[in-house]
C-alpha cells in the first residue's frame, strides 16, 4: 500500500484520495502546548458526502493520541498537550477507500466576531460542506442570545467550548440562549448541509442588558423588554409586616419579587390571580421581570399595592372605577363586625367582562369569585 507524508498548513483546505486499501495519507504541522483545533470535514461540489469508511487520528509527540474518529463528521474543538510536530493520518476502516477532504483550523487564528453586532448579511454557506467559524469571549456565567434573522434554511449551527464540549446544535433558523460555563473563547459553527443549494445565513450575538432602577410601592411601571434576553430588576423598600399585592396586566412577562435575603415572594408567569404577600425581613426587595415568551420583547405594566393604604368602603357604598385589561382595582372592604378588613379586589381577566372576589382580612386567600358582564 502507498504511504505519503505531507507539510500541512493550519487553515489550508486539503482534498485527498486513499486509492488501495491500506494506504496511509500523512500530514505533518507544528503546534504548541495549548493551542485549541477544529478538524473541519468537508465535501467535493456536487457530492453531499465522502470520506465514508475513511479515519483520522492526530498524534502527537512521544505517540499521544489527541483526535480519533471519523473523516466525514466535524470534531468539537480539541486542545494539544505538548510542542512539538503532529501527525494527521488519513486511512480506511478495513477495505475502505475514496475521496477525502478537510480543513484543520487553529482557533487562535478565527478572527473575533463582536457581539451586538449583525453577521453574515449578504454572505451564504457554500455547497462543499465548508465549515464557517466565528470566535468570541464570554465570562462563565453569562448568557449569550444567539438571535437568528435567516430563513429556514438546511444549516446547522454548533456552539463549543475549550474543554471540548458541545453546548448546543440546531437548525441555523433557530435561536438559543445558554449561559456559558467558562470565561474564554467560544467556537460558534455554521455549516450547510445541502450539497446543491447555498444558505444564506444573518445573526446577531447578543448580550442581554439587566436594566436595575427603584420602585415605590403603589407606582406604576409601564416598560418594554428592549432585546432578546434582557431582565428588568427593580429595588423597593418594605418593612416587616407589610402586605402587598401585585396589581399586573394582561402581558407575555413573567414577574418574580424577591426579599432581601433571596427568597422568593412571588412567582407570577402571565396575569392570574395573584394572592398577597407579606413582608418579614426589612430591608431592599426586588422585583424581576423577564419575557414568558423565548426572545420576546414584550411591553408591561405592573404596580405594588400596600393593602392597609387601599382606599376603605363600607356597605352600600356606590363604586366606579375603570380599569386597563389586566390591572385590578383594591378596597379595603369594611362589611361588619364579623368579617373587619377584608379586601375587595376588581379584576379585568381580559377585554371583555369583569370579576369581583374578596381577599380574606387575616389568612389573604381569595374567596369566592364571580364574574359580571359590562361595567362596574
Amino acid at each position: 500500500p502507498e504511504t505519503s507524508t505531507t507539510a500541512l498548513t493550519l487553515g489550508a483546505p486539503v482534498t485527498g484520495s486513499l486509492t488501495e486499501p491500506g494506504e496511509y495519507d500523512h500530514y505533518t504541522f507544528e503546534a504548541s502546548a495549548g493551542d485549541s483545533l477544529f478538524f473541519d470535514s468537508r465535501a467535493l461540489p456536487g457530492r453531499p458526502r465522502i470520506g465514508d469508511g475513511l479515519r483520522v487520528e492526530i498524534t502527537g509527540p512521544g505517540g499521544f493520541q489527541q483526535l480519533f474518529q471519523e473523516a466525514t463528521i466535524d470534531s468539537l474543538l480539541f486542545q494539544l498537550s505538548r510542542n512539538g510536530v503532529y501527525n494527521l493520518r488519513i486511512y480506511g476502516s478495513d477495505d475502505s477507500v475514496g475521496d477525502y477532504a478537510f480543513t484543520l483550523h487553529k482557533l487562535a487564528a478565527v478572527p473575533s466576531t463582536p457581539l451586538d453586532t449583525p453577521i453574515g448579511e449578504g454572505l451564504s454557506l457554500d455547497t462543499e460542506r465548508t465549515t464557517r467559524l466565528f470566535r468570541f469571549a464570554a465570562n462563565a456565567g453569562q448568557s449569550v442570545f444567539f438571535d437568528s434573522t435567516t430563513v429556514f434554511v438546511d444549516a446547522t449551527w454548533r456552539l463549543l467550548d475549550l474543554k471540548g464540549q458541545q453546548i448546543f446544535s440546531s437548525f441555523l433558523a433557530y435561536d438559543a440562549m445558554p449561559v456559558l460555563p467558562y470565561s474564554g473563547d467560544y467556537l460558534l459553527t455554521l455549516e450547510n448541509n445541502s450539497s446543491t443549494t447555498t444558505a444564506p445565513f444573518s445573526f446577531r450575538l447578543v448580550t442581554p442588558e439587566i436594566v436595575a432602577q427603584t420602585l415605590d410601592i403603589g407606582q406604576t411601571v409601564s416598560a418594554t423588554i428592549t432585546e432578546p434576553g434582557e431582565i428588568r430588576r427593580y429595588s423597593f423598600n418594605a418593612a416587616p409586616g407589610d402586605t402587598l399585592y401585585l396589581d399586573r396586566g394582561l402581558d407575555s412577562v413573567g414577574i418574580t419579587i424577591s426579599d432581601v435575603q433571596g427568597t422568593m415572594l412571588v412567582n407570577s408567569f402571565n396575569q392570574g390571580m395573584e394572592q398577597p404577600f407579606a413582608i418579614v425581613n426589612p430591608g431592599v426587595h426586588t422585583v424581576t421581570v423577564e419575557s414568558s415568551s423565548f426572545g420576546g420583547t414584550p411591553s408591561f405594566s405592573f404596580r405594588l399595592l400596600k393593602l392597609p393604604d387601599q382606599p376603605a368602603k363600607n356597605l352600600g357604598d356606590p363604586l366606579s372605577l375603570t380599569l386597563d385589561p389586566g390591572h385590578h382595582g383594591v378596597f379595603e372592604a369594611n362589611i361588619g363586625k364579623r368579617a373587619p378588613h377584608h379586601h375587595l379586589v376588581v379584576a379585568t381577566p381580559g377585554s371583555v367582562g369583569v370579576e369581583v372576589f374578596f381577599l380574606h382580612a387575616v389568612c389573604h386567600q381569595v374567596l369566592p369569585r364571580r364574574r359580571i358582564g359590562g361595567d362596574v
